[in-house]
């Protein structure tokens, strides 16, 4: 009696241990899966920044390029401009010239 009473003690605690050890099994896996959750979380976030940050260098960018654009434009312009002056000036030069001549 004495044995058996000894053999469903230590069944009762092997019981107790599996279940404990189980549990803490069970806690582990749930641990891990939210480091997971939070590493893939992170790393979403990083993407999504390097993403943000591109997106605005490239329109940075785009906007100075865009001015650069304009600023060309303007001097070429003037630039015109002055060689049509010149060139008018130089007519009217020589068209004097030749009245006075």
């Amino acid at each position: 009696r004495k044995h058996r009473a000894k053999q469903l003690a230590e069944a009762q605690k092997k019981k107790h241990d599996m279940e404990v050890l189980d549990a803490a099994r069970r806690q582990q896996q749930q641990e891990k899966e939210e480091k997971q959750r939070l590493e893939m979380q992170r790393r979403q976030e990083e993407y999504e920044n390097a993403m943000r940050q591109a997106r605005s260098m490239a329109e940075r960018e785009m906007i100075e390029a865009e001015h650069e654009k304009m600023k060309n434009n303007e001097l070429i312009t003037k630039l015109q401009e002055q060689i049509e002056e010149n060139a008018s000036q130089k007519i009217s030069r020589v068209k004097e010239k030749y009245r006075e001549g």
